[in-house]
């Protein structure tokens, strides 16, 4: 069963991480904290669109959740999304007036030197749908050590 989060953004510009295959669960986590996740991305970003493959761990998903939570609470700060093959990054920074940038960069291969940089504006309310999101994997998976 495919799991996903969207980060959602003005101008029906968005970003949605999938989750497709979740290896080791719930027996085995991977040593970047929970389980090694298969998945894809997809992102709209003006009228650029891109998608690939993606790996990324349920534990850096689970971070991720904790700092944007953090930033939602305190509408102040920067929360950040790495898969450890750094292929991919990401950057929530909400400001003291609830205004939300979303950037990021994307190289489906380390091999290939092409890199999708992409930035898109939201504001605080559109947060709200994500962490219901992330909550979600957070409860199926747990957290660093999994649902241990």
């Amino acid at each position: 069963m495919m799991i996903q989060f969207q980060i959602y953004g003005e101008n029906n510009q968005y970003l949605i991480i999938q989750l497709m295959k979740v290896h080791g669960f719930p027996e085995d986590t991977c040593h970047w904290g929970g389980y090694e996740a298969e998945g894809s991305v997809i992102i709209k970003s003006g009228s650029y669109t891109a998608s690939g493959n993606l790996w990324v761990s349920t534990g850096e998903i689970f971070i991720f959740k904790n700092q944007l939570n953090e930033i939602y609470d305190n509408c102040n700060g920067e929360a950040k999304l790495a898969n450890y093959e750094t292929n991919f990054e990401l950057s929530i920074k909400i400001n003291n007036r609830g205004r939300v940038e979303v950037e990021g960069r994307y190289k489906e291969f380390s091999s290939i030197d092409n890199v999708l940089m992409f930035f898109f504006e939201a504001d605080q309310s559109y947060i709200v749908k994500t962490l219901e999101e992330l909550n979600e994997i957070s409860l199926k998976y747990g957290g660093l050590k999994g649902i241990k």
